[in-house]
């Protein structure tokens, strides 16, 4: 005789979940076996659940604690991600960067935030592959997120300084991911470390240069060195007046000597122009001036300004020479990076002509 389940079991169990049927009929323990079996076949049927999109972070420059020293670098520069991802990129100093992609070809760093082309202040996108993507020029305490659906290398870059460059590996969906968030923020926190004493001894190296010269001197930002990475470039930037406060005699001659190629410089006088870039008020010849009236306090008095030195890109010149006429103080300032502290000033004394000058002071002036 065929067992029959149902032909077993009382008219009221029919009605009951087949499942439950069967348990109210075994021992505990057979009982106990049949639900394992049967929790693990709705597991094995139930559909697969797809992961979901990982969001990754980096940040966008970053600085020293008095802004002396800029990272001009995407850090880390170089991520692995996958197709559905998105990289949320936050501002860490106050020099201004873009973050930029796609077709830039009508873009600079002062076109405002783009998405796919398309004017967008959402400080998010999801790339189409191909237009333009910008968030415009930022500053610290900014964020910008992108998702790339598409496969495929990814080059990115900051529009404002063009040695600040990066790459997104963008492997297929699903694809194993051969780093975790805790490595990018690790190389990033190495990569800004590494930067900071570049920084640092661009600094050193211009003090001394500046200190040994027969004249008196002052280098102006300094030099921008290039750091090569997997994923693009990197540099630092030293927007500082190295000596700034300097001290010398009323008839004397300050060159400021601007030696980077990469970022444009200002010797401003007195009231902030409004267009920092053409030389103000210069008495010459050529990028010079003599100047008799003090300057107290910054950015007050009347405008006296090199223009911009430095940037050789751009064409410009990359010296600039100040005599002072009249013992005080002369305070001066760079009409493009002052809110980054640089700022500086030339104490003037009293005319020493009667002595030897070779050998009463250093001609070089002296640093207060």
């Amino acid at each position: 005789m065929r067992f029959s389940l149902r032909r077993n079991m009382p008219d009221r169990d029919r009605t009951q979940p087949w499942q439950m049927r069967i348990l109210r009929h075994l021992p505990m323990t057979h009982a106990v076996l049949v639900l394992a079996l049967l929790f693990g076949m709705s597991t094995l049927m139930r559909p697969a659940t797809v992961s979901a999109a990982t969001n990754w972070q980096a940040n966008v420059g970053d600085q020293n604690k008095d802004e002396g020293i800029q990272a001009l670098a995407f850090l880390p520069n170089e991520i692995w991600i996958d197709a559905g991802d998105s990289v949320s990129w936050s501002w860490e100093a106050d020099e201004g960067h873009t973050l930029s992609l796609g077709n830039l070809s009508n873009v600079t760093f002062r076109t405002p935030q783009e998405c796919n082309g398309s004017p967008s202040t959402s400080n998010q996108c999801t790339w189409d592959g191909t237009n333009a993507v910008t968030s415009g020029l930022q500053e610290d305490g900014a964020h910008f997120t992108v998702t790339f659906m598409n496969a495929g290398d990814v080059s990115f870059k900051c529009l404002l300084h063009k040695n600040m460059t990066g790459t997104l590996h963008v492997q297929a969906a699903g694809a194993a991911y051969p780093h975790n968030q805790a490595f990018y923020t690790s190389q990033g926190d190495r990569q800004s470390r590494e930067l900071m004493q570049l920084g640092r001894q661009v600094l050193a190296q211009d003090r001394e240069q500046a200190e040994n010269g027969d004249h008196p001197l002052v280098i102006v930002g300094g030099t921008e060195p290039i750091v090569t990475t997997g994923g693009g470039t990197q540099s630092v930037f030293t927007p500082r007046f190295t000596r700034s406060d300097i001290t010398v005699h009323a008839g004397d001659q300050v060159r400021f000597r601007a030696p980077d190629a990469l970022a444009p410089h200002t010797v401003t006088f007195g009231d902030e122009p409004a267009n920092p870039f053409p030389p103000v008020g210069l008495t010459g010849p050529g990028e010079a001036t003599t100047l008799s009236t003090l300057y107290p306090q910054l950015k007050i008095g009347p405008t006296q300004s090199s223009g911009v030195i430095g940037d050789g890109a751009a064409g410009n010149g990359t010296a600039f020479q100040a005599t002072f006429a009249t013992p005080g103080i002369y305070r001066y300032y760079c009409a493009i990076h002052d809110e980054l502290g640089m700022v500086g000033a030339v104490h003037v004394l009293a005319s020493d002509r009667g002595s030897d000058r070779d050998g009463d002071r250093d001609r070089g002036g002296r640093d207060r």
